[in-house]
């Protein structure tokens, strides 16, 4: 390749205003060759099409789709057809958001052939930034995948039905992909590209100047906020062109794209470049993943590759690379779009033999690469400072503050100059003119806003961005160079430099230093010579740590938003089945708090007891299990992982129930009851961290909803089954159901479900990280190599120190505890009240629990909707989401509980018809689910890494409350009767009410005031 050279004498730029040194600019002016494409998109598919036939063009390995040149100029044109057909035209604007597939490389060249312009939206804009963009171009087309990776594009594709609707022009839209269901009036692919209009001619197609606009590509630009880049046939095709030249591209080469194609180095640096030169490109999935990507360069016999270092990093980090590193082919390809570090081109050199990168620089507004290394001349490994010479047809100049040129070594800000400078900004002649400068014969130069140097041969390093230089006391500061200087002291790993203001100097230097390991706190400039530009302290090293500006190289997180590895990205129907299935267990383990309760006569005969207290401790004990239990298990899951301890807690609930059924004696059957109490409480609480592991926070109170049916249910339907069994069969056979059931499940979950903590899944990461890349440093995010025994120390403390320094924790905690604790009182009252009084047999017992039931069935369907709407409304309405939105609907049970208490015992006093107190229950049933949902759901939104530990916290007040309490029923109902005992239960739970207002104002405060650490 033929290096930039420096034209002897240049003109001045003018800009309105001359400048007076035109013999002393200095440009630099790319080689003359390769000519410059001087024809349309259809052409150049037309004329591949001439050129390689049935070769292949495009591979979507994920969609199974494989096109050859032949068809992908048969399909191109087809899909042109079927806009032509629904009345786009030359000029119109044509929206398209989605990943990488097959649809969009047909509908760019669709597009393009019939001279329309392809406007490209970015997946990761709002849905805000998605309308007003759609607003802004007003298409006559918009085409929307129904979802990118995980993302689901189902509201969005709503809102622009509403927009489109109510638009002027009324643009038809097309969802892509195949999607469950289709809004009114949104064609699917199928629909939209069927029956091709016969007679057409071939007018439709080509005959377009290269100078009109192709694409619109949305982007920051140089500054202020996004604008539309305007970009030309002769732009893209062009540069897609030189940079597949640059990388000596041939038809024998197949490229594996996995940047995404919605932007300019996908578009451009993969679909253009490996069309002009016959190559063959491979989609491997349509939003980047790691295991596809090397899946496809393995098995398509890929030669190339595009990607930026994270990318690279994601492919030489996966788990498994070696499955696919042992016989690949790569000789070439490209890395961009941030710095390069020497370990990343050492290990691609080592693990994927990939020597012959090429490092590209450029913007959006030059079509996207204007500098490129040559992979034949220099290796990265050798140079990754520079950013490689120009591109053949350009020119480049770097200018100072007044926009004079200067000579080679010199730093300044980038001009450039060329076939590649993009038209303008649509509809924004201002900030076109910001960017835009003419010179004296008429050529446009783009300011670029980045601050280079370039060398005698042409060579481009970059510095920094203009907006981002620190203006000191009159003297332009580049944060590189004080980057620079810090990063080579010892104590410190990396260094971001920003500027302050201040008003002495205008500005001044501050640093974001993340400290290197066992680095000591001191004053580093006196030990950099004393520089002050670099007169920074590390003593406040821990406050920055932590900066999202700055990501420990070390820390091992998710691979993005949508990595599938994630537990909150699995299928719904993985996440559905592994909360049905704790659901389940919950049902079963709840059943043993109370379905022992009417076989007490039973078993106290068989032990030859008249001990009443010892009965009733034999059903209230198990609380007490459960409120031990979760001091112990709930911690323990957040340490070793939901799965494992819900495995051990089911096999010990297994076992303790089979010693309750074989047990010979009475005191036996108590310490039997608390272990299984200490076992059920793991499903029970720990369920509501698992729903906190699998569920988005908009989605928690529906699921909790569902979820709280077995361990609200349970109770109420414990006595129900217990009362038959025990009649039929005797009281142990109670204890074989319990084991039998809960057996059954406990198999199928240590069967079917998986591991959702995800400190756990990252520290598993983490430590396969390790071992693949011989890394020791690397650690799980949010937390560092800890010791088990430390971090059993602390999980064990963590609800207790919640439960006594929290006060939303231990308000919360007493309020659940107090209407746990009344309703298990007014099982105590059952017993004497429907047999007593009403006489039913103790077989028909169980029945006057199903008002509580139904009471908590009819508060099931609401509450989770009531929860979850007021949650996103409360949201709407602030601007900012709160957990405590979610107290707002304790109001609903507040009321409903002293209600049915009031009842209840009136009409049981005054021996009403049966069914009146048992109705009187299903408003107490109403309330305890109206009560215990928004609190669960609070605790699993507000602590949602510790959310077992919450409400472990939580469950210690509750289970002591509804084991303790009952006891205090016979003695209370003697003293008061039913009527005024109840109606004393009554008062109390209205008194919460005043709690709840409470918790409502106040929350966020004190959540905020009293935040403690919890590790």
């Amino acid at each position: 390749m033929a290096p930039s050279r420096v034209l002897d004498t240049a003109p001045a730029d003018i800009d309105h205003n001359p400048r007076p040194n035109d013999a002393e600019d200095y440009v630099f002016e790319g080689p003359a060759s390769p000519a410059l494409i001087e024809f349309d998109t259809a052409k150049l598919l037309d004329h591949q099409l001439e050129l390689y036939g049935e070769k292949t063009a495009v591979v979507s390995r994920w969609q199974g789709i494989t096109l050859t040149y032949a068809s992908l100029h048969e399909t191109s044109r087809g899909v042109a057809q079927s806009l032509v057909r629904r009345g786009v035209g030359r000029g119109d604007h044509v929206v398209v958001l989605a990943g990488n597939s097959i649809e969009y490389v047909q509908l760019f060249f669709a597009v393009a052939g019939i001279g329309a312009i392809f406007s490209i939206i970015n997946p990761t804009f709002t849905v805000e930034e998605v309308i007003n963009a759609v607003n802004f171009l007003n298409p006559k087309a918009i085409f929307i995948a129904d979802r990118i990776g995980y993302r689901r594009n189902g509201p969005l594709l709503d809102q622009l039905v509403s927009q489109s609707s109510a638009a002027l022009s009324k643009p038809f839209i097309c969802c892509l992909g195949k999607p469950e269901k289709l809004p009114e009036n949104v064609l699917s692919w199928a629909e939209f590209n069927s029956n091709h209009e016969v007679g057409l001619g071939e007018n439709y197609w080509g005959q377009i100047n290269p100078q009109e606009t192709l694409c619109i590509q949305f982007t920051s630009g140089t500054t202020g906020p996004r604008k539309a880049a305007m970009l030309t046939h002769r732009n893209l095709l062009n540069n897609g062109n030189l940079v597949a030249d640059r990388l000596h591209f041939s038809s024998q080469d197949v490229l594996c794209c996995c940047p995404p194609l919605f932007h300019c180095f996908g578009l451009v640096c993969g679909i253009l470049a490996a069309i002009s030169h016959g190559s063959s490109i491979i989609l491997p999935s349509d939003v980047f993943n790691a295991e596809a990507s090397l899946r496809a360069i393995d098995e398509e016999g890929c030669t190339a590759i595009h990607a930026v270092p994270t990318m690279f990093q994601a492919l030489l980090d996966y788990p498994h690379a070696h499955k696919y590193t042992s016989q690949l082919r790569l000789r070439t390809g490209i890395i961009a779009g941030s710095s390069l570090s020497e370990t990343l081109l050492q290990r691609l050199q080592s693990e994927l033999r990939l020597s012959g990168l090429a490092y590209a620089f450029g913007m959006t507004e030059l079509s996207a690469v204007n500098f490129m290394t040559d992979p034949s001349e220099v290796s990265l490994l050798v140079d990754r400072s520079s950013t490689g010479t120009l591109l053949p047809h350009t020119l480049a100049k770097v200018v100072d503050d007044g926009l004079r040129a200067l000579p080679p070594g010199a730093r300044g800000e980038l001009l450039v100059s060329g076939y590649l400078v993009f038209q303008g900004y649509h509809n924004n002649p201002e900030k076109t003119k910001e960017v835009l400068v003419i010179d004296s014969q008429g050529r446009r130069w783009l300011r670029t806003g980045d601050i280079v140097t370039l060398s005698s041969a042409g060579a481009c390093t970059v510095v920094g961005r203009a907006k981002d230089m620190i203006k000191r006391g009159g003297e332009n500061v580049a944060p590189s160079d004080v980057e620079q200087a810090l990063e080579l002291h010892p104590d410190i790993a990396t260094a971001a430099v920003v500027g302050i203001p201040d008003t002495r100097w205008g500005e001044t230097i501050g640093a974001f230093i993340k400290r290197a390991a066992h680095a000591r706190p001191r004053n580093i400039a006196r030990e950099n010579g004393n520089d002050e530009k670099c007169n920074v302290d590390v003593e406040a090293g821990p406050s920055v740590t932590d900066s999202e500006a700055l990501p420990d190289p070390n820390e091992v997180d998710w691979d993005g938003p949508d990595d599938p590895q994630n537990p909150r990205n699995w299928p719904v129907w993985r996440r559905a089945m592994i909360v049905g299935t704790v659901m389940a267990i919950v049902f079963s383990t709840s059943l043993a708090s109370s379905a022992i309760a009417p076989a007490v006569p039973q078993l106290l005969a068989d032990f030859h007891s008249d001990n009443q207290l010892a009965g009733t401790l034999v059903v209230t004990i198990e609380l007490m299990g459960t409120a031990v239990g979760p001091l112990i298990l709930a911690p323990m899951s957040e340490v070793y992982g939901r799965r494992h301890i819900y495995n051990v807690a089911n096999l010990g609930f297994c076992a303790f129930s089979l010693g309750c059924a074989l047990v010979p004696t009475l005191g036996g059957l108590v310490a039997l009851r608390f272990l299984q109490g200490c076992a059920a409480s793991c499903s029970i609480n720990n369920g509501g961290g698992t729903i906190g592991d699998l569920v988005p926070t908009h989605r928690r109170g529906a699921v909790m909803s569902v979820f709280s049916m077995g361990f609200l249910f349970g109770p109420v339907v414990g006595p129900i089954a217990g009362s038959y069994l025990a009649a039929a069969a005797g009281w142990r056979w109670v204890f074989w159901l319990l084991m039998i059931f809960t057996g059954i499940l406990g198999i199928l979950n240590a069967v079917t479900t998986r591991e959702t903590y995800a400190p756990v899944l990252l520290e598993r990461k983490a430590k396969r990280l390790r071992k693949t890349t011989g890394n020791p440093a690397l650690y799980a995010k949010g937390q560092r190599q800890v010791a088990v025994s430390t971090l059993m120390r602390r999980a064990i403390v963590r609800p207790l120190k919640m439960l006594c320094f929290c006060p939303l924790v231990t308000g919360l905690s007493f309020y659940i505890a107090v209407v746990y604790g009344f309703t298990y009182l007014l099982f105590s009252t059952f017993s004497f009240v429907f047999e007593g009084q009403y006489h039913y047999s103790p077989g028909n017992l169980g029945l006057a629990y199903l008002g509580l039931a139904g009471g908590m069935l009819i508060s099931l369907t609401i509450a989770s909707v009531v929860s979850d709407r007021t949650y996103v409304r409360l949201t709407k309405k602030h601007g900012k989401e709160k957990p405590e939105y979610r107290l707002e609907s304790l109001i609903y049970g507040s009321i409903a509980i002293p209600i049915g208490f009031f009842i209840y015992g009136w009409t049981a006093e005054k021996e009403v018809h049966s069914s009146v107190p048992i109705i009187a229950t299903a408003f107490v049933g109403f309330g305890v689910m109206f009560t215990f949902i928004p609190i669960q759901v609070y605790m699993i939104d507000a602590y949602t890494k510790y959310a077992a530990s919450a409400i472990a916290a939580s469950s210690v007040l509750r289970s002591i409350a509804g084991a303790l309490l009952p006891l205090a029923g016979i003695p209370l109902y003697d003293r008061l009767g039913l009527g005024w005992g109840n109606s004393m239960l009554a008062f109390i739970s209205l008194a919460l009410c005043g709690l709840q207002l409470l918790f409502c104002r106040y929350g966020e405060a004190w959540r905020e005031r009293f935040s403690i650490e919890f590790d």
